[in-house]
């Protein structure tokens, strides 16, 4: 509006000049009278030029609107508009949300884990914890940074109010379809980031806006949640330890049976073997008839 007032005093100021300079009668006024109007005229120009050009930076779209209304797209470099318009700037570049406390976006995202239902059907777990998540989402066209503007008139409301707001309320609803185990499970980020992407891009299909990436780093879990989870690892470690233990002493009663079936017969056999190499038939006599290590006879020794 300030331009338009300017533009208005000089425009002024130059039909007064040129009215003057015709209605003087002597010569020099006459002069003086068009030397201000010439003055006011090329003024004039020189501040519509200058009013009338901007400059649009790279991976953005200038909306220009005349009197509160859209009129055009101007594309990046520079551009040319009426000298009452104005131009709002809008990005179509990549734009990225950190919802891990790097960039001042808030930190991570908190949400409600899903409850875990036991043998008996009855639901336990449940908790709090929050989930690290990197987004990056742009304006997907023209038309649509349009519409946007149309309904936020600023670029920072529609990065602050429409998307990061929005993207922490769909993030949350995503992570609390699962429990603290399914949320522990490092695998399941690939799997909980898919998820997430496709519902911001449902969520923000009629506002012009597309998700291009979603990472989810990882979750954290509040204290209480923690401890149960490590609970839960002790208790299994215990049972694991208790099969092992059972499974070590069945195979111990198992090998002991084995020796006394098979390793008793073959200690008999190697000491009658030895008696028999042994044996001092000056002292002892024959051997007594039927003697065979083989058939694991009795043998009695005598020392005389």
């Amino acid at each position: 509006m300030a331009v338009i007032v300017v533009l208005g005093l000089i425009g002024l100021v130059f039909l007064l000049s040129l009215f003057a300079g015709f209605s003087m009668r002597d010569t020099e006024d006459k002069a003086i009278g068009f030397g201000i109007a010439t003055f006011a005229f090329v003024i004039f120009w020189i501040v519509w030029i200058f009013s009338s050009v901007f400059y649009v930076e790279a991976r953005t779209v200038g909306i220009v609107t005349e009197f509160g209304k859209a009129t055009e797209t101007a594309g990046p470099g520079i551009n040319w508009s009426s000298p009452w318009s104005v131009v709002t700037h809008f990005s179509t570049g990549n734009q990225t949300l950190d919802f891990d406390g790097t960039d001042g976006n808030g930190g991570p995202v908190g949400f409600k884990l899903a409850g875990e239902k036991t043998k008996d059907g009855i639901e336990v777990g449940g908790g709090e914890a929050s989930v690290h998540v990197n987004v990056t989402w742009q304006v997907e066209n023209d038309d649509k940074a349009i519409k946007l503007w149309e309904n936020w008139k600023e670029f920072d409301r529609v990065k602050e109010t429409l998307v990061d707001k929005n993207s922490k309320s769909v993030i949350a609803g995503v992570m609390g379809r699962y429990n603290s185990g399914e949320a522990n499970k490092g695998e399941n980020l690939a799997k909980f980031s898919e998820e997430i992407k496709t519902d911001l891009n449902k969520r923000f299909s009629n506002e012009g806006i597309r998700i291009e990436t979603v990472a989810v780093m990882k979750v954290d879990f509040s204290q209480a949640v923690q401890d149960r989870i490590n609970k839960q690892y002790q208790d299994q470690e215990d049972v694991n330890r208790s099969v092992i233990q059972g499974q070590r002493a069945q195979q111990e009663a198992l090998n002991n049976k084995i020796r006394q079936e098979n390793l008793t017969d073959g200690v008999l056999d190697l000491k009658c073997l030895e008696t028999t190499n042994n044996w001092d038939v000056n002292k002892n006599g024959p051997l007594p008839a039927g003697w065979n290590c083989r058939g694991n006879s009795n043998f009695v020794t005598t020392n005389r």
